[in-house]
């Protein structure tokens, strides 16, 4: 990283915060929404609030930027907002590193203009803020893989993250995630294992305690598990898997 590249990052966080910030949306506009500002201050999976496994990282973020902001709406839809600061910046360096400098600035442009991108990061769903950390495993699955490097620390933090703001998309990003495991040496398999341990334990056992213990937290997994996940979920994420 040059300082042109720096300067760059700079341009288009400031780019995804004016294009963002003042066009968040005013009010709820989905059944989610709800539910996850109302998590910010009161988080119960007994009143779905949210949906068990429970988006803990992101319920945390909002938390967070409800420190200054009080009201949770607000709050929420600011993780939405820094998951775009997050997300461009992390198309840049991916495109830089794995290519040249002209597609890095190509793939930041693309991502802050495609309206799907867009619509995330003016509305409360937890899919903005995945995008930093999905592009963060693939450029250490494609030095793993492609490469042949050993990033053991870097895969096992990158992952933790991934998976304690949206558990359930294990399914969907598992293929990729194994990928990049099956090929580091043995040595590095165990550090990316303890690693990733250690930061789920870090805010597994804070929403275990915040549910009600092990035995409640277990059964409300498990009743989302029955309903949610292979009722029409694990179908649904299987599908999108095989044709990824």
């Amino acid at each position: 990283m040059k300082k042109i590249d720096y300067v760059l990052c700079t341009i288009f966080a400031l780019i995804a915060l004016a294009s963002r910030l003042p066009l968040i949306e005013k009010f709820q506009s989905h059944w989610d929404g709800p539910d996850y500002s109302i998590a910010v201050v009161r988080f119960s999976f007994e009143q779905h609030t949210p949906t068990p496994p429970g988006y803990p990282l992101y319920i945390a973020l909002g938390k967070f930027f409800h420190i200054f902001s009080q009201d949770p709406h607000r709050a929420i839809l600011l993780v939405s907002v820094f998951g775009s600061i997050i997300g461009v910046i992390a198309f840049y360096i991916f495109g830089k590193r794995i290519y040249n400098r002209s597609v890095g600035i190509a793939a930041s442009i693309i991502f802050l203009t495609c309206s799907t991108f867009y619509y995330f990061s003016l509305t409360p769903y937890g899919f903005e803020i995945l995008i930093g950390p999905i592009i963060g495993l693939a450029y250490f699955v494609y030095r793993i893989f492609v490469l042949k490097k050993q990033h053991g620390i870097y895969f096992g933090t990158i992952s933790a993250i991934y998976f304690g703001i949206r558990p359930q998309e294990t399914f969907l990003i598992g293929p990729l995630a194994l990928l990049g495991f099956v090929f580091l040496n043995k040595k590095q398999k165990l550090i990316s294992v303890a690693v990733f341990t250690v930061i789920t334990l870090l805010w597994l056992i804070p929403l275990i305690q915040t549910t009600g213990g092990v035995n409640s937290y277990i059964n409300f997994n498990l009743a989302a598990l029955k309903t949610d996940v292979f009722s029409y979920t694990f179908q649904h994420n299987l599908e999108l898997v095989i044709k990824g």
